[in-house]
């Protein structure tokens, strides 16, 4: 094949180095082929697991239709507000790094990096290189743009982690107890806060004169931690209420779609749910976890009570608002902030 079917393909011409049989465009199919087999596999094991909980699609259908319309503008608004509050937490970091990144641009990068996380296969690298690329854009170096990504991360995943803790804190304790005793929990309290006390309080030893110098490696770190050091407490404490009004009202949505169609559930097993699902989101083993999230969505509810059919109709209403929609969502963001790069250029 010549160099124009090749570019016409996406695939780019052989280098120097790469024999002319075409190994890029192998390669890149060869990737494509696999994802295909692994979605289609784990939509066909996440199908089979749930199938006998699955009701007929016209009982859900009917369901859909007669759902409570305040509950459904509580979960839309819900997610507005999920959507914005990540947005702050970048931008809060942005700029107080002195970086340039408007609400709205925010908001718009939020959009489109979500949905392309979502929507394409290998969409975590993909949305994280797109949103490198506009952090650069704002104006930040390449050190500030990866701390602004890890620690957007970071505190997404800890505010988490203590959401978690604080709805089944108790009941883990009781459990822990009872397998311990309530003494050794206070000594086992006692002793994990002494070793944090120890490290927090450790003198750091400054880099002494002659020593060899640093790798890459500790460079890069080093400038990450002057970077961390250099966003003020005030930053972390807006961006860390950022991170959990945004956990929190995710979980509003899917608490609203089961109030609407009247799926009864706990509200301590829905968040446990919840999280579950959460942190298995995070493998991206299908393009948004179509299928996996749906499956493991209707079965944890079917599980905390709900009837299968209510069960299945919440899963929906919730999807459609945090993945459905995020999709053409983002794909109009990214349009706009390409018109917006064009105007500045022009």
């Amino acid at each position: 094949m010549n160099t124009a079917g090749r570019l016409r393909r996406g695939c780019r011409p052989p280098s120097s180095t790469e024999s002319a049989s075409g190994r890029p465009c192998r390669t890149r199919s060869l990737r494509t082929v696999i994802g295909v087999v692994v979605t289609v596999v784990t939509l066909a094991v996440g199908g089979y697991l749930v199938w006998d909980q699955i009701p007929p699609l016209t009982l859900i259908a009917d369901l859909l239709a007669d759902a409570d319309p305040v509950w459904l503008a509580v979960a839309l608004l819900a997610e507005i507000v999920a959507v914005i509050a990540f947005s702050v937490i970048q931008r809060r970091l942005v700029v107080d790094l002195g970086g340039d990144l408007s609400r709205r641009r925010s908001v718009e990068l939020t959009l489109t990096s979500g949905a392309i996380s979502s929507a394409l296969p290998a969409g975590a690298a993909l949305g994280a290189g797109y949103t490198y690329r506009r952090l650069r854009r704002a104006g930040l170096r390449g050190a500030d743009a990866g701390v602004t990504m890890v620690a957007s991360a970071g505190l997404l995943t800890g505010a988490l982690l203590l959401l978690y803790l604080v709805l089944t804190g108790p009941t883990l304790l009781d459990q822990l107890s009872e397998v311990i005793g309530r003494d050794h929990v206070g000594a086992l309290f006692v002793l994990v806060g002494a070793i944090l006390l120890y490290f927090n309080l450790k003198p750091r030893h400054s880099t002494e004169q002659g020593a060899e110098p640093a790798g890459w490696l500790t460079e890069h770190v080093r400038s990450s931690r002057a970077t961390f050091r250099a966003v003020p407490s005030e930053a972390w404490r807006i961006s860390s209420l950022s991170a959990v009004v945004k956990w929190i009202a995710d979980f509003v949505v899917l608490a609203a779609a089961t109030f609407a169609v009247g799926a009864s559930v706990d509200f301590v097993t829905l968040a446990t749910v919840y999280v579950g699902v959460q942190v298995l989101r995070q493998v991206p083993l299908t393009p948004g976890g179509i299928g996996i999230i749906e499956a493991a969505l209707l079965a944890g509810l079917v599980t905390a009570g709900a009837a299968a059919a209510p069960a299945a109709a919440a899963v929906v209403i919730y999807r459609v608002l945090t993945f459905w929609l995020i999709l053409p969502a983002g794909a109009i963001a990214a349009l706009f902030d390409r018109a917006a790069d064009r105007s500045v250029l022009a």
